[in-house]
C-alpha cells in the first residue's frame, strides 16, 4: 500500500520523523493536514525553508511509509510539501540495531504490589541484569530468564553510548524458546507510554549508530 493511504491516516497529533540532509532524525508533531501540504510543530527541529528532507510516518500495526518533502515555511509552524508518493517500507515500524556488549536491568513496576504490601516500595525491587540484544524507539530484545510471561509489565533500565540512562516501562510482547546451553530465552519487549524526549533520544541513537556502522564497513 502506497500513495495516499498514509496521508489518510495522518491527523492532528500524528508524529512524523524528519531526516535532514545529514541523516539526523527529528520527531515532529502534525498540527494540520491540508491538500498538498502538512503543517507541523517543528520547534525542536532545526529545519530551514527550501531544505529537502526525508519524511517517515510509522503506522502502528502496519509499516513505515516514506516520502521526500520540501520545507516551505520557517518558525514554530513548518509547512511540508511532499514531493513524491508515499512508499511503503516493509521493515519494522521502528528500525532496530544490535547492541553489542550492552546490558539491561529489568525491574518490576513500583505500583505492582505484593500480597503483603499496602503501598509501593520506595526503590525498584527484584532487579536482575541481562544482555540487551537490540533496541529501537519502539522496544528491545533481551536475553533473559524464561520465567517472564507474555503481557507481563517490567521497567527496562539501560544506557546507550552518547545518550543518558533510560528507565522505560515495557510489556513483554513475545518469548522465544530458551537456549539449551544457557537456559535463557529471548524476550521481545514493547516500550509503553514513552515521552517525546525519550523517543527522540532513542531515534537519534539508532539512526546515528546505523550511519556509523555503514561508514565503517
Amino acid at each position: 500500500m502506497s500513495g495516499d493511504a498514509p496521508r489518510q491516516r495522518l491527523g492532528r497529533g500524528s508524529r512524523l520523523v524528519v531526516q535532514d540532509a545529514h541523516g539526523v532524525p527529528y520527531e515532529v508533531v502534525v498540527e494540520r493536514v491540508e491538500e498538498g501540504s502538512i503543517l507541523v510543530d517543528a520547534s525542536e527541529a532545526p529545519v530551514r525553508p527550501g531544505e529537502s528532507v526525508l519524511l517517515e510516518h510509522r503506522v502502528a500495526g502496519d509499516a513505515r511509509y516514506r516520502t521526500r518533502a520540501q520545507i516551505v515555511e520557517d518558525g514554530r509552524a513548518v509547512r511540508l510539501h511532499p514531493l513524491d508518493r508515499w512508499e511503503r517500507d516493509n521493515q519494522r515500524a521502528f528500525a532496530r540495531v544490535r547492541t553489542y556488549g550492552l546490558e539491561v536491568t529489568l525491574t518490576r513496576p513500583l505500583d505492582d504490589l505484593r500480597d503483603d504490601e499496602t503501598e509501593p516500595p520506595s526503590e525498584p525491587r527484584d532487579a536482575k541484569r541481562f544482555k540487551l540484544l537490540d533496541v529501537s524507539a519502539g522496544g528491545a530484545a533481551i536475553r533473559a530468564e524464561p520465567h517472564f510471561e507474555i503481557g507481563e509489565e517490567v521497567v527496562c533500565h539501560f544506557e546507550l553510548p552518547g545518550e543518558c540512562c533510560f528507565a522505560l516501562p515495557a510489556r513483554v510482547a513475545r518469548v522465544v524458546a530458551r537456549n539449551p546451553t544457557s537456559g535463557r530465552a529471548t524476550l521481545g519487549v514493547e516500550f509503553l507510554g514513552l515521552d517525546e524526549s525519550d523517543r527522540a533520544a532513542l531515534l537519534r541513537w539508532v539512526y546515528r549508530e546505523q550511519t556509523r556502522r555503514r561508514n565503517t564497513r
